[in-house]
């Protein structure tokens, strides 16, 4: 139910490199979406799995997250370490802006 789901927001605010090519950064935008009585427990993971994201987008490189099957394969990513680093709490990341360069 959708009653039963709020949505935090999460940002990497200063651009981040990407692990190639050299120069390549890219700036993200999220939000989590997670069951209301989570909300404590959200608020203490966000910025963990914030990091977790931030971490794991440095390692990427332009050619993994070309074109709409690297946008997905990066969703589905991002989805899944969100997942494994709230032990389940949040059940969306959404991809609210994505910028490279």
């Amino acid at each position: 139910h959708l009653s039963l789901r709020r949505q935090r927001q999460m940002c990497i605010r200063d651009r981040t490199n990407l692990a190639a090519p050299e120069g390549a950064w890219i700036r993200l935008q999220t939000a989590i979406v997670y069951d209301k009585n989570d909300a404590a427990a959200i608020d203490a993971l966000a910025p963990k799995v914030s990091e977790d994201v931030l971490t794991f987008v440095r390692t990427l490189t332009l050619e993994q997250i070309q074109g709409a099957s690297g946008l997905e394969a990066l969703r589905d990513d991002l989805n899944e370490r969100a997942r494994l680093r709230s032990d389940g709490k949040v059940r969306e990341l959404l991809i609210e802006m994505l910028v490279v360069r």
